[in-house]
């Protein structure tokens, strides 16, 4: 086998430029995109390019390059970096206007891929037999999102294969099966295997927006003198009548008063007299007959969920979640959500990856584990494959499993999207303009007939905005990213840097704000990775865990095999109590926070004496032997029990996690669990060391307790610098330490940035070697928002860029001086702006505006598209 046969960038084969040793290809499950990136030299691609990977007849990827950078330079060797999206990157250049009603799912995908696909497009793997769609509306919409929301309609599946063929599937009568059955003798390794309870819900309650009432009726008796009547609610499609005859009612300030009888007031809930109308005679029947709103609230159950939760940790079972969704306007979509919401989420979820050097491994396929002595034997779902080459001969896989379909069905949108989509869009207006030159091709003759259009010429106008003109944003989240930048005494590791020693190391980087222009805002923030002071997942018995009871006749203490232990082993405290403390020295520091964890289980409750069990630190004096407890006493007793204070265990309960929170100096300690990280439990003024510890089976009882593990941790030091220069770096204002989540010192709003630097110190220390880790860092400095004159009323926005939805805020004026705060608005949602008037607009990634005015309000008929050609 050969690792290549060939790598074609823009159809020519690179094999020989790529740095092998830098290829990754991540493989996803279906609609979500899969990615290429590697390193070559010499010529770099161009953004855009067609990138295609082979390996031995087999295609790997087939894709667009959608990102190239220098990465580094050796004499007159350059190396470049490219990433690359699969092919829907290339599918979502065109933008959908369509309107749809009562056609099948797949007929409509086809459609979709028909005038939008660019004719590169095939749909020969579009499966027939799709639901029947009653009514759905793209405006300006990629095709992407399309397919997604009618995937999401039927529950069904899509993506784009590497020979740029679109699947549209029913995910259920898929069973591709995996290359291997894992067993104990199959070749993989670094299996991890999780159960995840984390969002676990099976009662939900829905409270959605509002919907209309069946109709009401309100009957008054006239007293001849009155002209205005006062309704109990808003009223919604009003009729009256008098004595049994119909009047004609009208809408207040809105209808002709002499055109009706009557005037209806929706916000103040009343109907007067017009003025051309006689009083009602006393004793006249006036009789209202209308809608009005009233809450959608709704509640669904899994109850096997229920049941099966039950028998495990005792009580009914029931965990419960709230759903708030105003655009839930009826009570079968209030439910349909709530349906939607216990499919994902009534079980808990598994998650679990591995390695290895077997091939045919694609997301999809339907893994099969049988590995009894770990308690796993059931089926998953493969949903990522990253490849990556281990020698020149050898590609390994890493696989990644779980126990849902990815994407399915998208919260709230399987069932209730048709709901959702005709209540946007039964009033709106929806405009196509294509804009292309006057072109005729003639062979014979052509006669042209000057007659007056069946439509209404609008004014309208489109742009494109770049956030990378106006914007510095700067984000460092992979190794090669932590890598840029001079390092001492760090290394970038697993996405992060990483001390390398136990004496501090820190990086400086250089940005250069000049094309920024002047400022406007700015904001830095990172997240520090914790570290583990002792981690103790009881795989063996280990010596420095000393039991204060050890002696206690009848006690047995062993290493068990169990299955749901998180590592598949725990510590047994059987017959009698266990009062364990880590036998080591932690040097304690008030102005750091401490995390105290562990799962502790009653396996069997006691006959006698408690099931009780407790979890914290102890406290220790300077001269790393005297005990320092809550009342400053020299004893293992009445310690810093931060973690659990005495909970009790039973055997129905099932395993329990615990974590408390250490941190600060007190003269008086109130003893208790610390749940809060903003609130930690102090320790004394005299305690120079901790440990941690816990209790089972207190007090003195004969029960059996299982200890799955016990974790102390905290973050270490992270400290971030800023540095400014407005000389083009002849002079700094000095290194000024920099708050996570804060603005950027010295740089205000309007500031000139022409010609600015500023540099990034980031340091880390830590008493401990290998802590701490730095990833996640964001910077980002925006410059001033140019107004943009307004030309009509009506305003929306489409991103470019394939990805996750930007964040897109606007602003508004009228003079172009005055703007009104910033305000986040949705893609492609429509949005009034002052006509005539400015708009300035923010986003995290390129978008399209565009402006057009309302439709005139005249007799001639409108026209929904107009097509040049």
């Amino acid at each position: 086998m050969v690792i290549a046969e060939q790598i074609l960038v823009a159809g020519v084969n690179r094999i020989h430029d790529v740095l092998l040793e830098d290829l990754t290809i991540e493989q996803v499950l279906t609609h979500m995109v899969d990615t290429c990136s590697f390193c070559i030299k010499n010529q770099p691609p161009s953004e855009g390019d067609e990138v295609i990977i082979e390996v031995d007849g087999t295609r790997f990827f087939g894709g667009i390059v959608d990102s190239v950078r220098l990465k580094r330079s050796t004499g007159t060797l350059n190396i470049w970096q490219v990433d690359c999206q699969d092919y829907t990157y290339q599918l979502n250049r065109r933008l959908v206007v369509e309107t749809y009603e009562n056609k099948t799912t797949d007929w409509i995908v086809k459609d979709i891929l028909l005038k939008y696909g660019q004719e590169i497009f095939t749909s020969t793997n579009v499966k027939p037999g799709a639901p029947t769609v009653e009514y759905i509306c793209f405006d300006y919409t990629p095709p992407s999102e399309c397919l997604k929301k009618l995937a999401d309609y039927c529950g069904w599946e899509w993506y784009v294969d590497y020979y740029r063929d679109l699947w549209f599937f029913d995910p259920a009568a898929d069973n591709q099966q995996a290359p291997v059955t894992i067993t104990s003798d199959t070749e993989v390794r670094n299996l991890a295997h999780r159960l995840d309870t984390q969002g676990l819900r099976n009662r939900v309650y829905i409270k959605g927006g509002t919907m209309l009432s069946d109709p009401f009726t309100y009957e008054l008796k006239a007293d001849g003198n009155a002209r205005i009547w006062t309704l109990p609610h808003k009223p919604h499609n009003l009729s009256l009548a008098i004595t049994g005859s119909p009047v004609t009612v009208g809408i207040e300030n809105v209808t002709e008063e002499a055109a009706v009888a009557y005037l209806m007031n929706y916000q103040d809930k009343y109907v007067k007299a017009s003025t051309q109308t006689a009083t009602p005679a006393d004793g006249a029947t006036l009789t209202f007959i209308y809608q009005y709103d009233i809450n959608v609230i709704s509640m669904v159950d899994d109850f096997e969920s229920q049941a099966a939760i039950a028998s495990v940790q005792g009580g009914d079972g029931v965990y419960e979640h709230v759903i708030h969704d105003t655009s839930l306007t009826t009570i079968e979509a209030a439910e349909a959500a709530g349906m939607a919401d216990l499919r994902n989420n009534a079980n808990p979820r598994i998650r679990g990856s591995f390695e290895t050097e077997i091939p045919g491994w694609v997301p999809g396929q339907l893994l099969t584990i049988d590995l009894p002595n770990r308690g796993i034997q059931n089926s998953f779902l493969v949903q990522k494959v990253s490849i990556s080459p281990l020698t020149p001969t050898v590609w390994t896989y890493k696989v990644e499993y779980g126990g849902h379909l990815i994407g399915i069905p998208d919260f709230l949108q399987a069932i209730v999207s048709a709901q959702q989509t005709q209540t946007s869009t039964e009033t709106q207006l929806l405009n196509k303009f294509i804009y292309d030159k006057d072109l005729f091709k003639v062979t014979d003759e052509m006669v042209i007939n000057q007659v007056e259009l069946p439509f209404k010429t609008e004014k309208s106008v489109s742009g494109i905005f770049d956030p990378n003109r106006t914007d510095l944003i700067y984000r460092e989240d992979s190794t090669a990213e932590f890598q840029q930048g001079q390092l001492i005494g760090v290394t970038a590791t697993n996405g992060s840097l990483t001390l390398t020693s136990q004496q501090p190391g820190n990086r400086v980087t250089t940005l250069d704000l000049s094309r920024l222009g002047t400022a406007d805002r700015t904001k830095i923030s990172w997240d520090a990775m914790a570290g583990s002071l002792v981690d103790e997942p009881f795989n063996a018995m280990n010596p420095r865990w000393i039991n204060l009871y050890a002696n206690t006749p009848g006690l047995t203490t062993f290493i068990l095999n169990e299955p749901t232990a998180t590592d598949g082993r725990c510590l047994r405290v059987s017959g009698g109590m266990g009062w364990f403390y880590w036998n080591g020295l932690i040097p304690y520091q008030p102005d750091r926070l401490y995390v105290i964890k562990a799962r502790f289980r009653q396996a069997v409750d006691p006959t006698v004496g408690g099931p009780n069990c407790y979890l914290g630190v102890e406290g220790i004096a300077a001269d790393g032997v005297t005990l320092v407890n809550t009342v400053s006493s020299n004893t293992h007793s009445s310690q810093f029990y931060y973690g659990a204070g005495g909970t009790a265990l039973t055997a129905t309960g099932g395993w329990q996690s615990f974590i408390g929170y250490i941190g600060g100096y007190s003269s008086s300690i109130t003893n208790g669990p610390k749940l809060n990280p903003d609130s930690p439990g102090p320790v004394l003024n005299s305690v120079a060391y901790i440990r941690p510890m816990f209790i089972v089976n207190y007090a003195d009882g004969n029960g059996t307790a299982d200890i799955d593990y016990v974790v102390l941790e905290y973050p270490g030091d992270v400290t971030v610098e800023t540095n400014l220069s407005l000389s083009g770096g002849s002079s700094w204002v000095g290194w000024q330490p920099t708050v996570n989540g804060g603005n950027i010192p010295g740089i205000t709003q309007g500031l000139n940035l022409n010609n600015a630097r500023l540099q990034v110190r980031q340091s880390l220390s830590t008493d401990i070697q290998g802590l701490p880790r730095l990833n996640n860092f964001n910077l980002t400095v925006e410059g001033a928002r140019v107004p943009t004159p307004t030309i009509g009323s009506l305003f929306h926005v489409l991103p470019i860029d394939a990805g996750p939805l930007p964040k897109i805020q606007m602003a508004t004026s009228t003079d172009g001086i005055t703007f009104s705060p910033w305000t986040t608005i949705q893609p492609s949602a429509t949005i009034t702006v002052p006509y005539p008037g400015y708009v300035k607009l923010k986003s995290t990634t390129r978008i399209q505006y565009f402006n057009s005015k309302m439709p005139y309000d005249e007799t001639g008929v409108v026209c929904d598209g107009v097509v040049v050609s």
